[in-house]
């Protein structure tokens, strides 16, 4: 590869396997090979654990495989497309759609919808690896136009990363979209232009190419919002920031990489508008601000801590140097890691550079610049996790910052950062040719893979989730089309398996619930009069249930958050026990955000037909 060229062109220059169809066939022939191969090692190691011996998955679970039996249920009494805005399954009815945990638009929930929560846990995994390994590999390939070994390299440590394998096993769900980060930065950087045609023609193609890459882009970053990855976006954009810069370091500054962010960002808003509104809504209600903000004790105590989470395992020592802590930081909070393969590349390609007394070419002024950001924004993710009394407390009163239990998650703004950096200096090898190449690439992707097997994961074992429980249910309602319509509120003894949401299964909305926003303690439920025992007892005046209209839009419905269905709203809470929907008040700004979603949904669709019936045409006049 001419690396002088490329760096100085922006392209790079054609190689005799492009002039050569059959070599080339081969070369595509031996990349799929390579990443089967690293697919299939993934799926045996992993897969496992989905479930593992004894019918468990990992503990969180406990909060989604209601929240997709929920969705479901809803499914089966209302259709497709009416928006599930409330559920009686838990805490004596709670907003759904709502609830920045609930992944109700979304691969995992749809599939429920066909196939058991376990199954549809299953092929979410299965799907979004693979999407991973693919995304990645087209990031290198086209955005920044290295070579198949390379491309190969860098897909196979994302698709080993820890962060996703650890989110699936120990039962965050919502973290499957993080899977779309290379693909989203994929559709962000600029291709190979197209040499052929007239100038108008590829004029024409590159605004077609605009909307079509905004499109993916934002819908990526939509699909990360409307799954529940809430806390994962700000660590993804901060990534493709740098990203997008380390681009720049490497071809030169181009708009338009950052006019598609913004595009694509405008896009994604559009999209996830209905559910953000409402999202923002509920949040208001239930500020998460009581919590401290931990922090790692020491800059170098940091750095050192995120660079045995990336490249050797995460800190044994993590409860001693994390502290201001109501909660345990467990091992699955501290999962970044991009394997030892990674670190044995950058030391090799550095080493030959050493070795040979290689100098790189003095940067100009503007490049040295966009160094000086990347190198800042590098430094983010570990300041904010930096504890110190008063960076703490101005952290702590920051929005987003304010209303988070931990910063830990920044860290895996790295991984791919650290992987596109990895990728590129495999190309910048200034020894040897594609032979040395091949052999640190496999090398690396060996010291990888034999990391994984050999790493000790009793952890996500021990805590267990039986999904029996859930799965039966499933297996009822699916067989009959009917459900268990909620009729009282549950009490400690209420409990089908170690999480109380499964109560639902049983006509039973837990007054002992597990919901996040509620707190992890519950200590911000407005419990108020609900007690256990049937929702509508005649004997008594009263609704046993919460209306959860006022959780969301208390003003507009003459309510405050915590107040129950009143005895002349009958009617109303018998359809919401039956998992049907009620007559609400909603504010014009949600209306006007469902609309605007709804409108952006419609938008997309057609700018994607069009697109790929244009395409259609061009391959068919062609021929």
């Amino acid at each position: 590869m001419n690396v002088e060229l490329k760096q100085k062109t922006g392209m790079a220059s054609p190689s005799p396997q492009a002039q050569n169809p059959d070599r080339n066939g081969v070369q595509a022939g031996l990349v799929v090979t390579a990443l089967g191969v690293l697919y299939l090692i993934y799926l045996a190691i992993y897969l496992p654990f989905l479930p593992m011996a004894g019918g468990t998955v990992g503990h969180d679970y406990g909060l989604h495989f209601p929240n997709l039996l929920t969705g479901f249920y809803w499914h089966l009494q209302n259709g497709l497309f009416a928006i599930p805005w409330f559920s009686p399954s838990q805490c004596g009815g709670f907003p759904y759609f709502p609830d920045p945990n609930v992944a109700y638009v979304s691969v995992p929930q749809f599939l429920v919808f066909v196939v058991s929560p376990m199954r549809a846990v299953q092929v979410t995994f299965l799907l979004f690896s693979l999407t991973g390994l693919v995304g990645c590999y087209i990031l290198m390939r086209r955005g920044f136009r290295s070579s198949r070994v390379a491309a190969v390299l860098a897909a196979g440590l994302f698709l080993f990363n820890g962060f996703f394998s650890a989110r699936m096993l120990v039962g965050h769900l919502t973290f499957h979209a993080f899977a779309l980060t290379p693909l989203m930065i994929a559709a962000l950087l600029p291709g190979l232009p197209d040499r052929h045609g007239s100038s108008q023609s590829r004029f024409r193609l590159a605004r077609a190419g605009f909307a079509v890459r905004a499109c993916i882009a934002g819908l990526c970053l939509a699909y990360m919002f409307q799954s529940g990855m809430v806390h994962g976006i700000p660590p993804v954009l901060l990534a493709t920031v740098i990203i997008i810069l380390i681009h720049a370091l490497c071809f030169g500054w181009n708009w338009q990489p950052w006019l598609l962010l913004a595009a694509a960002g405008l896009l994604s808003l559009a999209l996830c508008a209905g559910k953000l509104v409402s999202e923002l809504a509920l949040l208001s209600n239930f500020p998460r601000d009581d919590y401290p903000l931990p922090g790692i004790v020491g800059l170098w105590t940091a750095l050192r801590a995120i660079l045995q989470a990336l490249f050797l395992s995460p800190p044994e020592d993590a409860a001693e140097i994390v502290t201001n802590s109501m909660w345990l930081l467990e091992r699955h909070e501290w999962e970044y890691g991009v394997s030892i393969g990674a670190a044995l590349v950058l030391v090799a390609v550095a080493a030959a550079f050493v070795s040979r007394r290689r100098h790189l070419e003095p940067l100009a002024t503007d490049r040295v610049l966009v160094l000086c950001g990347i190198l800042l924004l590098l430094l983010l993710p570990i300041a904010i996790n930096w504890y110190q009394p008063t960076w703490n407390g101005l952290l702590k009163s920051l929005p987003y910052f304010g209303n988070s239990s931990n910063l830990l998650r920044f860290f895996s703004t790295y991984i791919p950062v650290v992987i596109v950096v990895v990728g590129l200096a495999m190309d910048r090898l200034p020894i040897g040719g594609s032979s040395i190449r091949l052999l640190l690439a496999g090398g690396g992707l060996c010291a990888m893979v034999l990391q994984t097997i050999g790493t000790d994961r009793s952890y996500y074992a021990e805590k267990a989730y039986p999904i029996a429980p859930v799965e039966a249910a499933y297996a009822r309602a699916s067989a009959t089309r009917t459900i268990p319509r909620i009729e009282a509120i549950g009490g400690n003894s209420d409990r089908p398996s170690i999480t109380s949401n499964d109560a639902m299964i049983d006509g039973i909305s837990q007054r002992y619930c597990y919901q996040p926003l509620l707190g992890y303690q519950l200590e911000k439920f407005p419990v108020a009069s609900l007690r256990s025992g049937p929702v509508i007892d005649p004997a008594r005046q009263d609704i046993n249930l919460k209306n959860p209209a006022c959780y969301v839009f208390p003003a507009e419905n003459s309510c405050k958050p915590g107040d129950h269905f009143k005895i002349a709203e009958l009617d109303k809470a018998v359809a919401f026990l039956a998992y049907r929907p009620f007559a609400f008040e909603q504010p014009l700004r949600q209306k006007l955000a469902t609309w605007l979603s709804l409108i952006a949904m419609i938008g997309v669709i057609a700018t994607l037909f069009a697109a790929s019936a244009v395409a259609l045409m061009k391959r068919t006049a062609r021929r």
